[in-house]
C-alpha cells in the first residue's frame, strides 16, 4: 500500500517507526477529534472508504492527535471504533502477536458484548432467586475471569494508555472478581457479607452500554457538585442534634409511677422509700394507656399523669423500639435527618411535645424549615444545575461537531476531488455520491484494489432491484395508484366527508362520551346499566372504525400511516375488536385496559394534553438511560437486602413476616421503591430488630442516593424539556385546529341568524340611529376640545378624574353649575390627599395597622367570649381598625379617583376586604354575627393580612407569580385528571368492590384465619359485619381520592395492603394473596406522581422566573 494516499493502515513494523519519527518532531498542540473517540462510530464518510479486509485487524490510529503516541485502532463490522495500547500487553505479546490479535478479534466483535450482556442478565435473574447452587455462581465467576483475561491479553494490564485499568469501569470488574475468588477460596466467617459485593456485577452494563456512562459520568459530578451541600447540611443537622441532645436527652424514656402514699394504700404491707423504688422499676406498676405506656412529663404543657401517678425519668425503653430518642449524638442526628425528610415526623413531634411541653414546637419549625424546606430544595437546586452544566457542555459538543460537519460540506462543493497529499487527513465524503465519483475516488487510492469496486457494482445493482420492488409496493400498495376515474371520484368524496370539521368535532364527542360510559362501569350495577354501557361500547367501536376505513381510503395507507396518531387510532381500534371477540374468553379481560387509551385521542384537538405528551415522550426519551440506572439502583439494593437481611427477617418472625421484608426479591423490590418514594424509617425500625445497626447505613444510602440524587435528577431532566409557555401559547401548526374551526362555523352561523333577526327589527330607523351617532360624537369632541383650552395651568398635577368616563361623560353639564372657586377648591384638597396618601409615613401607619389588626384577630380563641373585658377590647379594636381602612378606601378614591383606584388589582382586594369588615362590624352591632350563614362571612376578616402584600415590592412578585400561573397550572391540572382518570377506571376494573372484608362488630378488626370465613356469606352467617374500606375503588370518584392518597404518600400503604389481599368480591381476603397487584400502583407513581405532579413546579417555577424578568 502506498502510504501518501491510503488513508487506512494496517499496524505494522513500520508503523511504530512512524510513531517514533512523529515524537521527534516538534507538533503543534491538537485536540482529539470527538468522533472517532474509543467506543464511537466511525462516520459515514469514512464507512464508505473503509475496506472490508480491515475489519479486526489493527490499523494505524485515524486521529492526528494520538499520532504521536503508542496505540492503533481495531475496527469491527458495526464500524465501532476500538483503541489499543501498541506497547507489549501484559510485557509479552507485541501488537503483532498471533495470541494478541486473536484477543482483539474477540473483545471488538460484536458478540462478545453481546454475550457478556446476557451472561450478566442471567447473573442478575439467578441473584433473585432463592437457593441457587453455588455451581451457578462459579461458572458466572469463569465467564467473567475469561472476559478479564481476554481484554488484559488484548489491552494490557495497567501500563500504558488504554490498558485494561486504566478504564475506571474495568476496576469495577477485577474488584468483584478478586472478592469473588477470597469467598471462594477463604472461609471469612462472619464477614460473608463480602459476598454481598457480587451484586455490583450489575453495574458492568454501564461499561458495556455505551449510553449509560454519559449518565453516570453526569451523576458523578452531581456528587462532586453536592460536595459543599452535604458538608453544610451534615453541619447545620449536628448544630440541631447537638440541641436537641441538650432539651430532649431521656426525656423520651419519662413514664407515670405510682407514688409512695398511694403505692403504700394499695399494698398489703408496709415498705420502705428503698424498697419502693425497686418495686416501681416493674413495668406492671407503670401507667398504660391504650395498651401503651403513657409518655408523661411536669414541664408546663406537657402530658399530666393522672391522680395517684407521678411522672419520672428514665423508665424503661425509648419510644418506636428505642430507636427514637436524642440520647446521644448518633440517634440525635438521625432524627434530625427524619425531620429533614419528613418521614413520620409528626409522630416524633408529638412524642416531644408530651414530655417537654408545647413550647419547644420553636425546635421542629426551625429544623424543618433549614432542613426540609432548604437543604433538600438546595439539593435539587444543585443537581438540576449540575445536569444543565452537562446538558450545555454536550450542547455545545454536538454544535461543534455539526458546525465542523458542514463546513467540510461547503469546502466539498466548493473544491473539486482530488488524491490526499497527507495520509493523516480525515476525508468527509456525503453519502449521496454516485457510482462515477465512487470510481473517481477508487482510482485516487481511498479504496483498496479492484475486487472492493466490483463488489460495489454489484452491490449498487441490487439495491436497485429492491428498489424497484419498493417502489412498487409503494404506489400500487401504500399510494393506490388507481387508473379508475370512479374510484378517485369516490376517494375524494370520503375525503371531503371524513376530513372534515364537523366530523372531527362529532369524533371528539363521540371520544368524550366513550371515557363517560368507560367512567360509568362499576362492579354491582344493575343489568340495564351493564346492557347499556355494552351497547354503547359496540357503538363507539363501530364509529372508530369506520372512521379509521374511510380515512384510510381518503388519505390511502403511505400518508394515513405517517401520521402517528393515524396509527395510535388504528391500533386502539384492532384491540377493541380483538377484545369484542374474545369477550367471552376468561383471562384476556384485561384487553378491556386497552379501550382507555382512547383518552389519548382528544390530544389531537386539545393542544395542551397534546404538547404535555410530547414532553414526557421527550423526556423518556432523554431519561431512558437515567431510567435504567435508576432500575439498576433498585435492583443492587434490592438482592443486596435480600442477601444481607433476608434471611434475619425469617428467623425473627417466622411465619408471621411483616408486609415489608426483604424475604424475596419483589418485597426487597419494594420496600426499596418505599424508600425512594420517601418513607423509610418505619421499615428501618423493623430491620432494626432484625439484623441490628447495618440496617442504618443501608436506608440511609438508599434514601440519599436513590430519593435526594436520581429522583431529583429526573426532575432536573423533566424540567428541562419543559416550559410553561407552552400551555399558554397557542399551537401555530402547518394544520389547522379542526375543531376551533368547527367551532366557528357554529358560532358564525348562530351571529348571521342574529343579525338577520336584528336587521328586520331596526330596518326603518336606520339612517336615523347612524345619524344621531354621528351628532353625539361630534358633541363629544367639541366639548373635549373646549375643556382642554379652558383648563388652568396647574391641571396637569392634579390627580384623575374622581368618577369614571361613564359618569364624567353624561354629567359634564353639571359643571357650569358649579362655581368656580369651589372647583379650585376642589382640586386643591384633592392634590393634598393625593399628597398625604402617597408620603411614606402614612403608608407605613397603614403597615402598622395591619399588622397591629392581624395581632388582634390572632389574640382570638375558643375562651374570647368567657372573658367579657378581653372581648370588649378586642370588639373596640376591630372597630377602630375597620375606621382606619375605610378612612384609607375613602381618601385614595379621592386622591386617585374611582376608575383609577379599580385599575389595580391589589386596590381591588382592599375594596374586598374592607367591605367583609364593615359588613362584620355591623352583624356585631346588630348581634347577628353568631347566625352561621353570617358568622361565615364575618371570618372573612382574616383576609386583612393579605393588604401588606401588596406593600412590598418582594411580596408582589411572588403572589403575581402564583396568581400568573394559575391558568397554566388549571391547563395541567386537567391534563393530569385525564391521566388519573385512565388509572382509576382502571383501578375500578382491578380492584372494585373486592376491598370489603369480615370484621369484629365492636374493634372493626378483620377477622382472624381461624374463624373460617371464606365470603360474605359466612360472615353474616358468625354474626360479624361485611365491611368495605374506607378508601376504595369502587367507582371512579372513589378511585380519584385513593390515587391522589397513593400519589402524596399519604396512607397509601394501607390502600396498597388492601389491593394485595383482594380476591374476588364478595370473597374474604386472604392475606397478600395477589401481591404482584402492587405493580399497578408502581406505575401509577412513576407516571402520575413523578411526572404529572412535577409539571405543577415547573408552571410556578417559570412564572417566577418570568414575573422577576418583568419586575427587572
Amino acid at each position: 500500500m502506498n502510504s501518501n494516499s491510503t488513508i487506512f493502515r494496517e499496524f505494522t513494523y513500520e508503523s511504530l517507526q512512524h510513531t517514533e519519527y512523529y515524537r521527534r518532531q516538534t507538533q503543534e498542540p491538537l485536540s482529539p477529534n470527538k468522533e472517532l473517540a474509543e467506543g464511537q462510530i466511525l462516520p459515514k464518510p469514512l464507512q464508505n472508504l473503509f475496506p472490508d479486509e480491515l475489519i479486526g485487524k489493527p490499523i494505524e490510529d485515524i486521529d492526528c492527535y494520538y499520532r504521536v503516541d503508542y496505540v492503533f485502532v481495531v475496527i469491527n463490522r458495526r464500524k465501532t471504533i476500538y483503541r489499543f495500547s501498541s506497547r507489549p500487553a501484559c510485557f509479552l505479546l507485541s501488537p503483532l502477536n498471533c495470541f494478541r490479535r486473536l484477543a482483539i478479534r474477540i473483545l471488538t466483535h460484536s458478540l462478545f458484548s453481546t454475550l457478556i450482556m446476557l451472561t450478566i442478565l442471567t447473573n442478575c435473574i439467578c441473584m433473585t432467586l432463592d437457593n441457587v447452587p453455588d455451581t451457578l455462581e462459579t461458572i458466572f465467576t469463569i465467564i467473567y475471569t475469561i472476559e478479564v483475561l481476554i481484554k488484559c491479553l488484548a489491552r494490557g494490564f495497567i501500563f500504558g494508555k488504554f490498558t485494561f485499568l486504566r478504564d475506571p469501569w474495568n476496576w469495577l470488574d477485577f474488584i468483584v472478581i478478586i472478592f469473588a475468588y477470597i469467598t471462594f477460596f477463604i472461609n471469612m466467617g462472619k464477614f460473608t457479607v463480602l459476598r454481598v459485593v457480587r451484586v455490583l456485577r450489575v453495574l458492568k452494563t454501564v461499561a458495556v452500554v455505551p449510553g449509560l456512562k454519559t449518565i453516570v459520568n453526569a451523576l458523578f459530578q452531581s456528587f462532586i457538585s453536592l460536595r459543599d451541600v452535604t458538608v453544610l447540611s451534615v453541619f447545620i443537622l449536628s448544630i440541631f442534634a447537638l440541641l436537641g441532645m441538650q432539651l430532649y436527652m431521656g426525656v423520651l424514656r419519662q413514664k407515670c409511677v405510682p407514688q409512695y402514699d398511694s403505692f403504700l394504700n394499695t399494698s398489703q404491707f408496709n415498705m420502705s422509700y428503698r424498697s419502693y423504688l425497686k418495686k416501681i422499676d416493674d413495668k406492671a406498676y407503670w401507667y398504660q394507656d391504650n395498651e401503651n405506656y403513657l409518655l408523661c412529663g411536669n414541664a408546663s404543657g406537657s402530658t399530666r399523669c393522672p391522680i395517684g401517678y407521678v411522672c419520672w425519668k428514665d423508665r424503661g425503653m425509648n419510644p418506636d423500639f428505642g430507636y427514637t430518642s436524642f440520647d446521644n449524638y448518633g440517634w440525635a442526628l438521625l432524627a434530625c435527618f427524619r425531620l429533614m425528610t419528613q418521614d413520620y415526623w409528626e409522630n416524633l413531634y408529638q412524642l416531644v411535645l408530651s414530655a417537654a411541653g408545647r413550647y419547644h414546637f420553636l425546635y421542629f419549625v426551625v429544623v424543618i424549615f433549614f432542613g426540609s424546606f432548604y437543604l433538600v430544595n438546595l439539593i435539587l437546586a444543585i443537581v438540576s444545575m449540575s445536569y444543565l452544566h452537562q446538558q450545555t457542555k454536550t450542547e455545545a459538543k454536538n454544535k461543534e461537531i455539526q458546525n465542523k460537519k458542514r463546513k467540510q460540506l461547503n469546502k466539498e462543493q466548493s473544491i473539486s476531488m482530488f488524491p490526499y497529499q497527507d495520509a493523516t487527513d480525515i476525508p468527509y465524503i456525503d453519502s449521496s455520491i454516485n457510482t462515477l465519483n465512487q470510481d473517481n475516488i477508487t482510482t485516487n487510492g481511498f479504496s483498496s484494489g479492484q475486487s472492493s469496486n466490483q463488489t460495489k457494482l454489484t452491490l449498487t445493482s441490487d439495491s436497485d432491484t429492491a428498489h424497484v420492488y419498493l417502489r412498487y409496493l409503494r404506489v400500487y400498495c401504500c399510494e393506490w395508484a388507481c387508473q379508475w376515474e370512479i374510484f378517485h371520484k369516490f376517494q375524494a368524496l370520503v375525503a371531503v366527508f371524513i376530513l372534515d370539521a364537523f366530523v372531527e368535532l362529532f369524533i371528539t364527542i363521540c371520544i368524550v362520551l366513550n371515557t363517560f360510559f368507560m367512567a360509568l362501569d362499576q362492579p354491582g350495577q344493575s343489568e340495564k346499566m351493564t346492557r347499556v354501557l355494552t351497547i354503547g361500547n359496540y357503538i363507539f367501536t363501530s364509529i372508530f372504525t369506520v372512521e379509521s376505513i374511510l380515512k384510510i381510503i381518503a388519505l390511502t395507507p403511505g400518508k394515513f400511516y405517517r401520521n402517528g396518531w393515524n396509527v395510535f387510532d388504528f391500533l386502539i381500534v384492532t384491540v377493541s375488536l380483538i377484545e369484542l371477540g374474545l369477550a367471552n374468553v376468561k383471562g384476556l379481560s384485561v384487553l378491556r385496559s386497552f379501550r382507555l387509551l382512547r383518552v389519548f385521542k382528544l390530544a389531537k384537538s386539545w393542544h395542551t394534553l397534546n404538547r404535555l405528551i410530547s414532553i414526557i415522550g421527550k423526556s423518556i426519551g432523554a431519561l431512558g438511560n437515567l431510567t435504567l440506572i435508576l432500575v439498576i439502583t433498585i435492583f443492587i439494593f434490592a438482592v443486596m437486602g435480600m442477601q444481607l437481611f433476608g434471611q434475619k427477617y425469617k428467623d425473627k418472625f417466622g411465619k408471621n413476616i411483616p408486609r415489608w421484608n426483604f424475604c424475596d426479591f419483589f418485597h426487597a423490590f419494594m420496600i426499596v421503591f418505599r424508600v425512594l418514594c420517601g418513607e423509610w424509617i418505619e421499615s428501618m425500625w423493623v430491620c432494626l430488630e432484625c439484623a441490628g445497626w447495618p440496617c442504618i447505613p443501608f436506608f440511609l444510602l438508599v434514601f440519599v442516593i436513590g430519593n435526594l440524587v436520581i429522583l431529583n435528577l429526573f426532575l432536573a431532566l423533566l424540567l428541562a424539556s419543559f416550559n410553561s409557555n407552552v400551555f399558554v401559547e397557542k399551537e401555530e401548526d402547518e394544520n389547522e385546529n379542526k375543531i376551533a374551526e368547527a367551532i366557528n362555523r357554529i358560532q358564525r352561523f348562530v351571529r348571521f341568524l342574529i343579525e338577520i333577526l336584528r336587521r328586520n327589527k331596526t330596518k326603518p330607523i336606520k339612517y336615523k340611529v347612524e345619524a344621531s351617532k354621528a351628532i353625539i360624537v361630534e358633541t363629544i369632541e367639541m366639548q373635549a376640545m373646549d375643556s382642554v383650552v379652558s383648563l388652568p395651568e396647574n391641571t396637569l398635577d392634579t390627580p384623575p378624574d374622581c368618577c369614571p368616563t361613564l359618569i364624567s361623560k353624561y354629567f359634564a353639564c353639571c359643571a357650569e353649575c358649579i362655581p368656580q372657586f369651589l372647583q379650585i377648591q376642589w382640586k386643591s384638597l384633592r392634590s393634598s390627599i393625593h399628597r398625604l396618601v402617597q408620603h411614606r409615613f402614612f403608608e407605613w401607619f397603614i403597615i402598622a395597622s395591619i399588622v397591629a389588626s392581624s395581632i388582634t384577630l390572632a389574640l382570638e380563641d375558643v375562651y374570647t367570649r368567657q372573658r367579657a373585658i378581653f372581648s370588649k377590647v378586642l370588639a373596640m379594636l376591630d372597630v377602630i381598625f375597620t375606621i382606619i381602612f375605610t378612612i384609607e378606601l375613602l381618601l385614595k378614591w379621592f386622591a386617585y379617583g374611582v376608575r383609577t383606584y379599580f385599575k389595580n388589582g391589589w386596590n381591588g382586594l382592599d375594596f374586598v376586604i374592607v367591605i367583609v369588615s364593615v359588613f362584620g362590624t355591623l352583624l356585631d352591632a346588630f348581634k347577628v354575627a353568631d347566625i352561621p350563614v353570617l358568622k361565615s362571612m364575618r371570618t372573612l376578616r382574616a383576609l386583612r393580612p393579605l393588604k401588606a402584600l401588596s406593600r412590598f415590592e418582594g411580596i408582589r412578585v411572588v403572589v403575581s407569580a402564583l396568581f400568573g400561573a394559575i391558568p397554566a397550572i388549571f391547563n395541567v391540572l386537567l391534563v393530569c385528571l385525564v391521566f388519573w382518570l385512565i388509572f382509576s377506571i382502571m383501578g375500578v376494573q382491578l380492584f372494585g368492590g373486592k376491598f370489603y372484608k369480615c370484621v369484629y362488630t365492636d374493634t372493626h378488626d378483620q377477622v382472624k384465619i381461624s374463624e373460617n370465613v371464606t365470603n360474605k356469606i359466612d360472615c353474616l352467617k358468625k354474626n360479624f359485619t361485611w365491611e368495605n374500606s374506607r378508601i376504595n375503588f369502587d367507582n371512579v370518584p372513589n378511585g380519584y381520592l385513593a390515587l391522589f392518597q397513593v400519589a402524596t404518600f399519604k396512607g397509601w400503604v394501607e390502600i396498597m395492603a388492601d389491593a394485595s389481599d383482594a380476591k374476588e368480591i364478595g370473597i374474604q381476603p386472604s392475606y397478600e394473596t395477589n401481591v404482584y397487584m402492587l405493580i399497578y400502583f408502581v406505575i401509577f407513581i412513576i407516571f402520575g406522581s413523578f411526572f404529572t405532579l412535577n409539571l405543577f413546579i415547573g408552571v410556578v417555577i417559570d412564572n417566577f422566573n418570568q414575573q422577576k424578568r418583568l419586575v427587572s
